[in-house]
């Protein structure tokens, strides 16, 4: 949930479910008439939290409570519900004490869940008590390489922008929202005393005030170039291709397809420490990702040298490539209804 709809969002369940496809298993969009209509023999859920992300309280709620319903009819008729875990929590905190609620509702219905990566699978046990006793595995996000076009040279993705070769370019890339703490990123980056560096903020702002807030404290800097608006895939190699360093200025990192996304595009990332952050450094490779405790001027200009060191093509580890990614899933699934 989704499986292909959200392709253009994020292509990850796309990559997902594609695979899956390729190889012989069923896959239908999620819909609640399917589920209705159809008995399933897994209903594999992601972020299930999205319904609570609604400001309006009354259609968070009725979403929310439609969901759930969903799931116990799915219950009823045997099929086994999996859960990707991508967030332990609603970013935006809309509804604390609803969401509680919600978590406490959701979480029996959860026969088996999968985990991004290790830490994340402590920390989900740690946060949901009773998944403890449930199934699980760990399935990292796949990488991004070739799904978006990857053509254009540095020279000419930089003349699209208007941005000089002879500058260094750091980048934000991806959904603005408040905890993404871009606005931390805008205030340091504003405090390097360097002119020959540049920062590009790209991405739709998640409402109305953050776009404002961006742009006002942007606006006092003429090295920050904002692109606020959705990227159409055939877009995307140009702020990549023009790019040296990707930062990612958010407090802790529980997982990121941003900074896969990076790496695809071979753009050293600077990440924060919290969370996961240490473990996908040491998965993703050292030189290609650099953590940080708190982000300031320092640490960003300094980050920014090393990411000018050369390097080669950042290499794919094995369980990232979608066939072994769509083969471990099938195999869980299959585990999970005792086959």
């Amino acid at each position: 949930m989704p499986a292909f709809s959200n392709k253009n969002e994020n292509p990850y369940n796309w990559l997902l479910y594609t695979h899956i496809l390729n190889s012989g298993v069923s896959v239908d969009e999620y819909s609640p008439l399917n589920i209705l209509k159809k008995r399933y023999e897994i209903f594999h859920i992601h972020w299930p939290e999205k319904f609570l992300c609604n400001p309006n309280f009354l259609k968070a709620f009725l979403r929310t409570l439609q969901f759930l319903l969903i799931l116990f009819i799915s219950k009823i008729k045997g099929t086994k519900i999996v859960w990707t875990v991508h967030n332990l929590r609603s970013h935006e905190n809309y509804y604390p004490f609803f969401e509680g609620i919600f978590w406490k509702i959701f979480i029996p219905f959860v026969d088996a869940y999968i985990s991004l990566t290790e830490k994340g699978d402590l920390m989900v046990k740690e946060r949901f008590r009773k998944i403890k006793g449930k199934k699980g595995v760990v399935i990292p996000i796949g990488h991004y390489r070739n799904f978006y076009s990857d053509k254009i040279s540095k020279e000419s993705a930089r003349k699209k922008l208007g941005i000089p070769l002879n500058c260094k370019v750091i980048l934000y890339f991806g959904l603005i929202r408040d905890y993404k703490n871009v606005l931390s990123l805008i205030n340091s980056f504003r405090l390097i005393e360097e002119r020959e560096i540049l920062l590009l903020i790209v991405g739709k702002p998640f409402n109305d005030k953050i776009k404002r807030d961006v742009e006002m404290a942007s606006s006092k800097d003429s090295r920050i170039k904002n692109f606020l608006r959705f990227v159409p895939d055939d877009e995307v190699e140009i702020y990549m291709k023009s790019s040296d360093l990707m930062v990612l200025p958010q407090k802790e990192v529980f997982n990121s397809s941003s900074i896969i996304l990076a790496l695809s595009y071979n753009i050293p990332v600077l990440i924060p420490e919290n969370f996961t952050g240490e473990e996908l450094k040491r998965k993703l490779g050292e030189e290609w990702v650099k953590t940080f405790r708190e982000l300031n001027p320092k640490i960003i200009k300094e980050s920014l040298e090393w990411a000018k060191t050369e390097r080669g093509e950042w290499k794919i580890p094995d369980d990232m490539k979608w066939e072994n990614i769509a083969d471990k899933t099938i195999k869980f699934y299959r585990a999970v209804m005792g086959k």
